[in-house]
């Protein structure tokens, strides 16, 4: 019985050390991307106020060298942010398209693309604007994507929402289960499973975490371990 409190008391010791490290790390990486995001904010900022301005000169130089042409360079850029569309968080894929067919209608020059788009971001696409450097903004596709990419779900909230689904208001049965499935195969997909032997490991990953110690559960969840074998030792 001795024996097996001073073994507790050594691993509730160690739990706690594991503790204290993690959150000293948390701390440093914290202020690390705190600083960085400082910088990154700078550099944006500035590539912004850059485009902007060149996009103002490049409209007045046209109109001055064609003040009489109808479809001047300066009448097009002061009415293309009326034209764009508000952004809308809830619908982002669906907002690119309509603004990428409005460009296209309009003959918008395409390094103009993510100034333009800048200007109406808002909530969690701003944010991911605001982090981006200036070498993210020289690509729209890339842009882009990363705007896409800020509204995707992680695989750990991808599981919750799995594991907790259930079945809405409203909803008929079929459309519960095709719900369920959806939001399975985000879930699947954002974890990388590209085989059997890959879906055959993350299930019985997922059991295993279960399985343990619920001191343990957060620990193991957070170190995204790639194998039970790595899990387990």
């Amino acid at each position: 019985m001795k024996r097996m409190e001073i073994e507790a008391a050594t691993e509730a010791r160690r739990l706690e050390a594991e503790v204290e490290k993690r959150r000293l790390e948390a701390e440093e990486r914290n202020e690390a991307r705190r600083l960085d995001l400082e910088v990154r904010k700078l550099e944006v900022e500035k590539h912004r106020d850059f485009e902007w301005e060149r996009s103002r000169l490049g409209a007045n130089s046209t109109h001055k060298g064609g003040e009489g042409e109808e479809n001047t360079v300066e009448r097009q850029m002061v009415r293309s942010l009326q034209l764009i569309p508000d952004f809308d968080e809830q619908k982002v894929a669906e907002w690119f398209r309509r603004f990428e067919k409005k460009a296209a209608e309009f003959g918008w020059q395409g390094e103009r693309w993510v100034g333009l788009v800048a200007n109406k971001l808002k909530g969690r696409a701003l944010k991911a604007y605001d982090n981006m450097s200036a070498e993210d903004l020289e690509s729209y596709e890339d842009f882009k994507a990363d705007i896409v990419r800020a509204y995707e779900l992680r695989p750990e909230a991808y599981r919750q929402k799995f594991r907790g689904g259930k079945k809405r208001p409203g909803d008929s049965y079929l459309e519960c289960a095709r719900h369920l499935e959806q939001v399975f195969k985000r879930w699947i997909r954002s974890e990388e499973v590209d085989s059997q032997r890959a879906l055959e490991e993350l299930m019985v990953m997922e059991q295993f975490i279960n399985a343990a110690d619920k001191e343990l559960v957060p620990l193991l969840r957070e170190k995204r371990f790639k194998t039970l074998k790595e899990a387990a030792t």
